[in-house]
């Protein structure tokens, strides 16, 4: 199952057009010809074969596959040569495929695991464009006229917690203010969600404890932005609920009109059952039933496929009937 630092990384891939060519650049020095395009991801080869890369674009030389990979995949093997073939078909050109890996090993295993021989010898070979996101990789991305590359380069440091590596997702978060102003939160939100555990709880006590470990530009920026975005969510939380309870209150109020009308008198369980439901849902069902019902247990009574369930429920604990034995 993909990771959320691999989602993220892969999101920035497809939604800014320049992250790519950039990456290419600063650490591989290769230009891509002209600009992306993202294609489907869905390469078909024959129905109902079909095979989904992290990213495909359309480029004015031909088409490029991108993999963020986290650990070695053994069926990539396949998939990969599926891709090329299905896209050198369809397009009537070669393309490349990129793999991003912030770990050595991946990078080695990347580099040479799509080969295969067949039984006397004929072999096939395909080598993707490694780019390995180590330590000194992501110093490099730290460019000022790049800074959309600080989140790879934060990426890089997902399973790192050392100083250092604070220090590179410092200068990350200090380069997203040479971005526009629209665009330097979702470059924080990002930042924040590609680390691991251990390095966000390291920039929390530096921004939350400043008297412990003082706090750096960067993570005063980063606590503001926690902040606001806790407080934020809060209060959308706080509307979200009061706006059920009002919706809740206003069902109870109609149901016990409706009941009174109808000359039904609940108990006082009954009552007290009505008046301790907060579920807007359930309260306009039993509000729908009692227009019609002949009694207010018809009314309360639990949807049919609770019931269902609560009776598998039964069955399900049942002990196995035992059948005795006799003898002829």
């Amino acid at each position: 199952m993909a990771s959320l630092a691999h989602d993220v990384l892969v999101q920035a891939l497809r939604d800014d057009l320049k992250l790519l060519p950039a990456l290419l650049w600063r650490l591989r020095k290769k230009r891509l010809a002209g600009r992306l395009q993202p294609l489907d991801s869905a390469v078909r080869l024959t129905h109902p074969v079909e095979i989904r890369p992290d990213v495909v674009y359309q480029t004015r030389g031909g088409w490029l596959v991108v993999e963020v990979q986290n650990k070695v995949d053994p069926t990539k093997r396949r998939s990969w040569f599926g891709a090329v073939t299905a896209l050198r078909v369809a397009h009537a050109l070669m393309g490349d495929i990129v793999v991003i890996t912030a770990s050595r090993a991946v990078a080695r295993w990347a580099a040479k695991v799509a080969v295969e021989t067949g039984l006397i010898g004929t072999t096939i070979r395909l080598t993707p464009v490694v780019v390995y996101l180590g330590l000194k990789q992501a110093q490099t991305l730290l460019d000022p006229a790049f800074p959309e590359l600080g989140l790879c380069a934060a990426w890089a440091m997902k399973h790192r917690h050392g100083r250092t590596a604070a220090r590179v997702v410092e200068r990350a978060i200090d380069l997203a203010d040479r971005l526009p102003k629209p665009l330097r939160k979702v470059q924080w939100r990002a930042i924040f969600n590609v680390l691991g555990e251990k390095m966000r709880f390291r920039l929390r006590e530096a921004s939350m404890h400043p008297d412990r470990v003082p706090e750096s530009p960067a993570t005063r920026k980063l606590r503001l932005f926690l902040e606001a975005n806790a407080e934020k969510r809060g209060r959308a939380e706080g509307e979200a609920k009061g706006r059920a309870e009002g919706e809740a209150h206003g069902e109870r109020v109609a149901l016990r009109i409706v009941l009174d009308q109808r000359g039904l008198n609940p108990t006082a369980a009954q009552l007290a059952t009505i008046n301790s439901c907060s579920d807007p849902k359930l309260l306009k069902l039993w509000l729908e039933r009692s227009v019609a019902a002949s009694s207010v247990a018809e009314v309360l009574a639990l949807p049919t496929n609770k019931k269902v369930a609560a009776v598998r429920s039964v069955t399900r604990r049942a002990p196995p009937r035992r059948v005795r034995k006799t003898t002829g």
